[in-house]
């Protein structure tokens, strides 16, 4: 909780003054949670904190929220034809849409939809989900900032990939 709390203060800390990076002791960083400057995290820590911040905001929203289908969850999923596995979060009804479209193709249905098939089937949910969200980032600043956070960090993997 103290080092998602750091990671959470000092991220926001950048964003609000993206110049305070400064040197500091072992010691005043642990007291005062260390600046991390998003501009100079490499890949691999980026994708860390992606994570860390992806389950604490879905966390968050998902308290927030009261209809369990629009809870988002995260699972690792090793794509076919690969052996590394990739962490994908998606809202509670569309994990369950794809699951019911793999049972209806075992039990004679004549065509397995395709992830773009199922995802326009679940249009006006995922619009719903999107409201929700957005309701949620208006009613609770933490889920805003943890939003904003997550956009930064997003940012900067698209910059370095």
């Amino acid at each position: 909780m103290k080092l998602k709390q750091s990671i959470l203060l000092s991220l926001t800390a950048l964003l609000c003054m993206p110049l305070l990076a400064q040197q500091q002791s072992s010691d005043s960083a642990e007291d005062e949670g260390e600046v991390i400057v998003i501009a100079d995290l490499r890949l691999a820590e980026v994708r860390q904190f992606i994570e860390e911040v992806e389950e604490e905001l879905y966390s968050a929203f998902n308290e927030y929220n009261d209809d369990d289908d629009f809870d988002v969850r995260c699972r690792k999923e090793t794509p076919t034809g690969s052996n590394i596995p990739r962490r994908i979060c998606e809202p509670v009804f569309l994990q369950k849409s794809r699951a019911s479209n793999v049972n209806d193709s075992f039990l004679g249905a004549d065509v397995l939809l395709s992830e773009e098939n199922i995802r326009a089937k679940n249009a006006p949910q995922l619009r719903e989900l999107s409201e929700k969200m957005q309701e949620a980032a208006a009613a609770n600043p933490n889920i805003a900032e943890l939003a904003n956070i997550l956009r930064q960090l997003q940012a900067r993997q698209a910059q370095l990939q």
